[in-house]
């Protein structure tokens, strides 16, 4: 009984010190002037918090040396909070200690544009939200701010990975501080040991003016050093951005450059163009396009504007073409136009301008483009090392079965930001491990994720290096002298996917290919 009552005072004691810790972390939130979070880059957060994304407790973000990430997190104060700035810590390698360059690491707010009314033509499932509404749409120069209560303020992360980058994991945070409080967020971010090439692979031209030079910049004199000056800073923010085209003589080329519709419905017909040598671009006009394609207006969904490229490579479109850059309409901050903010993707100050985060989404989309390109140099590298029994690898294969996760068809894709990330991991992975051993490629027909009727054939082709076991579905397969195998299987609803395992004395891998079977 003793011992019994002694039981009983020791959990009276446990609930009670458990009930005060809960007090006192209510009350430690209750007396906090806002909370911050990550989100995804690829997603719009709206100052009233109208369907809010998936929230993080940490921004984690990644990519390889050359290449220009982004990252976002949210304030989301509980009081109105006044002189709110950011301030960032020192990015430090978690192996080495080394650091990242200081300025390799931009934060800025993230700025509003009014629409009273919705683009034209368009589902109303496939918009971000129904207008009235304020959107998130360009980085602002102010470096201290003023946030009211209950509003949700997005502030965006810019980070320029230097060619040296050690390759790792590092961490810092994101300090958020104002006159009622401070509140960090952990950030971490990891450099793959891969190097983003200088050579650009996709054509991309937008159409600039300088028109406005004197309303928007306050240069009234053509061609005076300031006119120059201001000409250079479109030049570089464009660079920057991986524009790399500015006129094309089409005396000299044929370039078919349908609008993104048009290529919908007459793909076959621009198809049979490519065939006979003759290159492939898009473009689009977001007002004059409807059901789901990808847009760029400023109420279509942020991540259009980052697979808008994806499917370039998809479809072997090698240029786009896009109206425009900085077509301005009266006060482009509080009157999107008549283009609902496509006929820009930059917003006007007196001696720059500023970045959208289509803009911004679109260097992000431009970038994946040329990982997809990096994969298939490294199989095109490797078929042209192995010989004539090899004809049958297609180097573009792979890639275009990693951009087919995000871009369905044409007119189908995902919105899902983990789908698109996941991919990009993809992309990398197949990269490093094709450098390690056991080296292994495999390739299937038909494609990864093709819907096939239940007990159809996939043929499975493959290279290994010498002194490799190589297991297919359990079934252990011959190797040829030259590290060639092949054979067919018949898949099910219940059993859909291809297992291929590698394995020599350096270790195994595994790599699966996964097919839609229907009965």
């Amino acid at each position: 009984m003793k011992t019994s009552a002694i039981m009983i005072s020791n959990l009276i004691r446990t609930i009670f010190c458990f009930s005060m810790i809960i007090l006192v972390s209510c009350s430690m939130l209750t007396a906090q002037s806002f909370r911050v979070f990550g989100v995804s880059d690829v997603v719009r957060v709206f100052e009233d918090g109208y369907k809010l994304p998936d929230t993080k407790d940490t921004i984690i973000i990644f990519g390889i040396r050359g290449e220009v990430i982004s990252g976002q997190c949210v304030i989301n104060s509980r009081k109105n909070l006044s002189n709110v700035t950011v301030e960032l810590s020192e990015i430090k390698n978690l192996d080495t200690g080394n650091l990242l360059v200081e300025k390799a690491v931009n934060w800025n707010f993230v700025g509003s544009v009014p629409l009273t009314t919705n683009t034209t033509n368009q589902p109303p499932a496939a918009l971000t939200r129904s207008a009235p509404a304020n959107y998130p749409e360009y980085l602002m120069n102010e470096n201290q701010i003023s946030i009211t209560k209950g509003s949700y303020q997005s502030v965006w992360l810019t980070v320029n990975i230097p060619h040296n980058a050690e390759a790792g994991l590092y961490a810092g945070n994101v300090s958020v501080k104002s006159l009622e409080g401070e509140q960090s967020l952990p950030l971490t971010l990891t450099v793959y040991p891969l190097t983003l090439p200088e050579e650009r692979n996709i054509n991309i031209v937008e159409w600039y003016s300088t028109e406005g030079f004197e309303r928007y910049h306050g240069i009234k004199e053509k061609y005076s050093e300031a006119w120059f000056s201001m000409l250079e800073t479109y030049a570089e923010n464009l660079v920057s951005h991986r524009q790399n085209t500015f006129r094309v003589n089409m005396n000299t080329i044929e370039i078919a450059v349908p609008k993104l519709d048009a290529l919908n419905s007459w793909y076959d017909s621009y198809r049979k163009w490519q065939q006979e040598g003759n290159e492939l671009w898009f473009y689009k006009v977001g007002i004059y396009q409807g059901s789901y394609l990808l847009n760029k207006t400023i109420d279509m969904p942020l991540i259009d504007s980052r697979i808008m490229h994806w499917l370039n490579y998809k479809y072997d479109a090698i240029g786009y073409l896009h109206w425009g850059w900085n077509q301005w309409e009266g006060n482009p901050y509080t009157e999107a136009g008549m283009h609902f903010g496509d006929a820009w993707h930059v917003y006007p100050v007196k001696e720059d301008v500023l970045n959208s985060l289509r803009w911004e989404q679109m260097r992000n989309g431009i970038q994946d483009y040329e990982y997809f390109r990096m994969l298939e140099d490294r199989i095109s590298t490797l078929k042209d090392s192995l010989g004539s029994r090899f004809a049958w690898m297609d180097p573009l294969q792979r890639s275009k079965e990693i951009a087919g996760k995000v871009i369905i068809n044409i007119e189908e894709h995902s919105d899902d930001p983990e789908i698109l990330y996941n991919a990009k991991k993809e992309v990398i992975k197949e990269l490093l491990e094709l450098d390690t051993s056991p080296e292994v490629y495999v390739q299937t027909n038909p494609l990864v994720n093709t819907a096939m009727p239940n007990h159809s054939s996939v043929e499975v082709y493959g290279w290994t290096e010498p002194g490799t076991k190589i297991v297919v579905n359990g079934q252990e397969l011959s190797v040829s002298r030259e590290g060639l195998f092949l054979e067919q299987f018949s898949l099910s609803p219940e059993s859909n996917k291809i297992v291929v395992k590698a394995s020599n004395a350096m270790g195994t891998k595994e790599i699966t290919k996964e097919f839609v079977i229907f009965d």
